[in-house]
């Protein structure tokens, strides 16, 4: 999206050599704000462009005074099925494992997507367009494993994905680990 700010012809809350800053205080669905928000300070001149700007974060401004833009972040998360087989020692990724996503709104479910993992046994979620599923923050899903005949699959996962790109896990199920910045899910049978 963007955000138009007119001329002070246009815009007459705009005033000519006041000084205003504009901060995105909310990302596009599928995207995070970075830690330092991006904002834009600037003066209207007397022909209605800005100038004296001052950009933060991921802000920018054009040289001629007539546009700004904010860059975000896509949300990056990541699942790793693994199969230990019966080596309890050495796990072996697992690809061609059909996970299917939805979303929930109290006890409703709305069908996301469906995805197979990789041959390193991955699957992405994030940014439409950017990830093998749609995913955004502030919204609540469940992962649901599709049965193989080899073994018995995971149970429902249900996980939050935070306004600041990370899983927060809502119901725990035996399976599914957590890692480390708290990005990216290890799924593994026993």
């Amino acid at each position: 999206g963007a955000l138009v700010i007119g001329s002070t012809e246009t815009d007459p809350a705009l005033q000519v050599g006041h000084r205003y800053r504009v901060e995105e205080t909310i990302a596009p669905n599928g995207y995070i704000l970075p830690d330092v928000h991006p904002a834009v300070e600037f003066t209207i001149t007397d022909d209605g462009t800005f100038s004296n700007v001052s950009t933060y974060g991921t802000a920018d401004a054009d040289n001629d005074g007539k546009a700004m833009s904010f860059t975000d972040k896509p949300i990056s998360l990541k699942l790793v099925k693994y199969d230990n087989g019966d080596n309890v020692v050495e796990q072996h990724p697992f690809g061609g494992v059909e996970f299917t996503l939805y979303s929930i709104n109290g006890t409703e479910r709305t069908f996301i997507g469906k995805a197979k993992t990789t041959d390193d046994g991955e699957i992405t979620f994030g940014a439409k367009g950017e990830s093998m599923l749609p995913v955004i923050g502030g919204q609540e899903y469940v992962l649901v494993e599709t049965p193989k005949d080899v073994y018995t699959p995971l149970g429902e996962l249900r996980f939050k994905v935070t306004f600041d790109g990370k899983i927060e896990i809502t119901e725990r199920i035996t399976g599914y680990t957590l890692l480390e910045g708290m990005t990216e899910l290890k799924a593994e049978n026993e």
